[in-house]
């Protein structure tokens, strides 16, 4: 009896398995073959893609699958008496072995109330990331670690919060791009701005730098290494900000503060993630060789920031 019940149950697991790898394997097989695309509207429209006919209700979504192909779609819009004609691109997959063409998988349709028409757009996964794109950056080096030397008091390491850039991104390829970059970092106290009473004796740090970078993406133009040139002003202060005990020694409280500042060459070498849409997270190491104070020197000294920002397309 149990023998019979064993063998009943592999039976009913081999076709469970069988099943499931027939369902997946179909599933496969569609995906190579047919691509699921939404439409969004804003106003209630009438969309017929291909054979296709799908009535779309104000701000609601719908899906339809399309064949995949290497010619364009033809697209039409009709809202009322008005009808528009549009295209729905094809382009190479360059990314999925297994399937060589795709669309968009996102259309956007919105109503413009001056000229009666409605605006036809497409999501684009590249937006900010293929050739002739310009994008202004804008960016918190939130986290700064600096390693300065000066000849008469030698080197001193700090680390701190805070700071901005800005900058702008060419691409002259898909997947490689220009960038121009002005940043200004602090090594602030707190992790955001906040008024700090400092007692004592303290050393402050910051620079202000302009670099020129070329990058390239990588893992989807999820990634992005570059290298470049760097130029800046570095600021070390050790300052006496007073406000002693009674009991501290003369020669400590009224020590000078000290003021340090000098220009310097060197390299700059930043690597940033990207999300889907305009955020990025990334490292900046500035590696320094020439300084340039009160004489010229070739000196190594270096600058780390870890940075978020934004970007926002600016031309195409």
């Amino acid at each position: 009896m149990i023998k019979k019940l064993l063998a009943s149950a592999i039976v009913v697991l081999l076709f469970a398995s069988c099943a499931a790898v027939k369902k997946q394997q179909e599933k496969e097989r569609r995906r190579k073959l047919y691509q699921k695309i939404s439409i969004t509207a804003d106003q209630p429209v009438t969309v017929i893609v291909d054979s296709d006919t799908i009535d779309i209700q104000g701000h609601s979504r719908k899906s339809i699958e399309l064949p995949r192909s290497s010619k364009d779609k033809s697209i039409t819009v009709i809202r009322d008496s008005t009808i528009q004609e549009a295209l729905l691109p094809a382009k190479k997959n360059r990314f999925a072995v297994d399937i060589d063409w795709k669309y968009p998988t996102k259309i956007y349709l919105t109503h413009d109330g001056i000229n009666g028409e409605t605006a036809i757009r497409f999501y684009d996964k590249f937006k900010y990331t293929k050739k002739d794109v310009v994008n202004l950056r804008i960016g918190v080096p939130w986290v700064n670690l600096f390693n300065f030397d000066y000849e008469a008091d030698g080197k001193k390491t700090r680390k701190g919060f805070m700071g901005i850039s800005l900058g702008v991104d060419y691409f002259y390829a898909d997947n490689s791009f220009v960038n121009i970059s002005g940043v200004a970092i602090m090594d602030a106290f707190t992790p955001v701005p906040a008024p700090v009473d400092y007692e004592g004796i303290h050393d402050h740090m910051s620079s202000v730098y302009g670099t020129i970078s070329n990058n390239h993406m990588f893992a989807g133009r999820r990634l992005s290494i570059g290298y470049g040139i760097s130029y800046g002003n570095d600021t070390w202060n050790t300052i006496n900000h007073g406000m002693y005990a009674d009991d501290v020694p003369a020669e400590i409280a009224e020590q000078e503060s000290i003021m340090r500042n000098s220009d310097s060459f060197g390299l700059v070498f930043p690597f940033y993630y990207y999300t889907k849409k305009s955020f990025y997270i990334g490292l900046i190491y500035r590696p320094m060789i020439l300084q340039f104070a009160d004489r010229t020197r070739w000196k190594y000294q270096h600058t780390i920031s870890f940075e978020f920002g934004w970007r926002i397309r600016l031309a195409k």
